[in-house]
């Protein structure tokens, strides 16, 4: 009896060994002891640009209405924020970004946006206004409308996360994703990037708190982020799985009495 009571205790531990450990779920492990000088270095160089097929509010804001016609439904009358009649449809506010990099606008026609920050754009803007001689006193407010990641896997709500900030943490998109599930890998993260014409990946370790100075824990339009499932969710989708969850309870149940026996014994 006593080594049947052994052989039942060894079997248990194997088929419960293989539960996830809090080593592999907690997220930025040891932060505590690592600088933030490079993480605040990264926070201060992060720079969202203007990408192809980004959609811009260009915003034109003046104390005089006749400045402000040729702009329609993108302008704004003094510093109150009264806007004209057509503001409130966002949609008109929107300028594409074309493959060129171009923009088209009132007055100012193809301007070139791709690769500008908002704050640069908005200056190179008010600029060529007042060299044309529309703009003395007006202000130009530039931002990108459709800033967006997808967020794909073992996650609880996987699909496309939209920002109008413009930062968005890895943490930030997968928390809107409601974060991932139990069978996420969260050593393995991958983030797939596309930015002027090239296509970039790299793998996050979301347990490492050297996530905190990685380029991608700030993230870019269209970036795509990944959660791989881990091995016990793989061995879910074996055609082994329903027999071995059911042996396993049936061997749950034979270590119980098995315990019992000996105990009464």
């Amino acid at each position: 009896m006593k080594k049947l009571l052994q052989i039942a205790v060894l079997l248990s531990l194997a088929v419960f060994s293989s539960c996830v450990s809090k080593k592999e779920v907690v997220y930025l492990q040891g932060i505590d002891s690592i600088s933030g000088k490079t993480a605040e270095e990264i926070a201060l160089n992060y720079t969202l640009k203007v990408q192809e097929g980004d959609l811009l509010s260009i915003k034109v804001a003046a104390t005089t209405e006749d400045i402000l016609l040729p702009f329609g439904a993108n302008a704004i009358l003094g510093q109150t924020g009264r806007t004209t009649s057509s503001y409130n449809n966002e949609q008109l506010n929107y300028y594409e970004v074309d493959k060129e990099g171009n923009v088209n606008l009132p007055l100012i026609g193809e301007f070139f946006a791709k690769g500008m920050t908002c704050e640069e754009l908005e200056q190179a803007l008010s600029q060529r206004l007042k060299e044309k001689g529309y703009l003395y006193d007006g202000i130009v407010n530039v931002k990108i409308m459709n800033f967006k990641v997808s967020v794909l896997g073992a996650v609880s709500r996987p699909g496309q996360v939209s920002s109008q900030a413009e930062r968005l943490t890895i943490l930030q998109a997968i928390a809107q994703c409601g974060d991932l599930t139990t069978g996420g890998l969260r050593k393995n993260v991958l983030v797939i990037r596309e930015q002027d014409g090239q296509r970039t990946s790299t793998r996050i370790d979301l347990t490492s708190p050297d996530l905190l100075n990685s380029p991608y824990y700030y993230l870019k339009q269209n970036d795509v982020i990944y959660v791989e499932p881990n091995s016990s969710i793989r061995v879910q989708s074996s055609p082994y799985f329903t027999f071995w969850n059911a042996s396993s309870s049936i061997l749950s149940l034979i270590v119980s009495i098995v315990s019992l026996i000996a105990v009464l014994k």
